[in-house]
C-alpha cells in the first residue's frame, strides 16, 4: 500500500515536471495566407536548451506567394540573442505536402520569445528579408 502511494506521488511529480517545461504557441490568423494555421511548440530539456517543434496546415507553396519565394524560413525572436533563422518548414515529401502540411524541429539554447514564418529565397539567410506570412504568440514564461 504505501508503495503504491510512494509510485503515484513520483509519477504525478514527474507528470508535473515534463508539463511544466513545455509551451504551446498558436500562429495568428495571416494576411497574407488566410487559410495558414498552426503551432510552436516548445520544451526545456535536461541541458536547459529549448526543443522547438513547428507544425503549418493549409499553407500555399511560396511560388504563390504575392512575391514569389522558393522557400519558408522560420525565425524566433530571442531573449538575449536577437533574431534567429532555426531552419525551413519541410515535410516528408520535400518542401511542403501535398495537404500543405510543413514542420520543423530543432533545439536551441536560447530562450525562444516568440517564432514567425517568411517566404525566402534562401534557407540560410540571416536576416529576414520579406514580408512575415505566420506570426506567434509572445511567450515570456520559458525557464532561464
Amino acid at each position: 500500500m504505501k508503495t503504491t502511494l510512494y509510485t503515484r506521488t513520483l509519477l504525478m511529480m514527474v507528470a508535473f515536471a515534463f508539463t511544466c517545461c513545455s509551451h504551446s504557441l498558436k500562429f495568428m490568423p495571416s494576411s497574407v495566407v488566410p487559410g495558414a494555421e498552426g503551432e510552436v511548440k516548445v520544451k526545456t530539456d535536461k541541458n536547459n536548451n529549448y526543443a522547438v517543434n513547428v507544425n503549418v496546415l493549409n499553407l500555399a507553396e511560396p511560388s504563390l506567394l504575392a512575391s514569389p519565394k522558393s522557400t519558408y524560413v522560420v525565425w524566433m525572436e530571442t531573449a538575449d540573442h536577437g533574431t534567429q533563422n532555426i531552419g525551413r518548414l519541410t515535410s516528408s515529401h520535400g518542401m511542403l505536402s501535398k495537404a500543405r502540411k510543413g514542420s520543423l524541429e530543432t533545439v536551441t539554447p536560447y530562450r525562444p520569445i516568440r517564432f514567425f514564418i517568411t517566404g525566402e529565397d534562401r534557407a540560410d539567410t540571416q536576416y529576414p528579408a520579406s514580408e512575415t506570412v505566420l506570426t506567434s504568440e509572445s511567450n515570456n514564461n520559458y525557464r532561464n
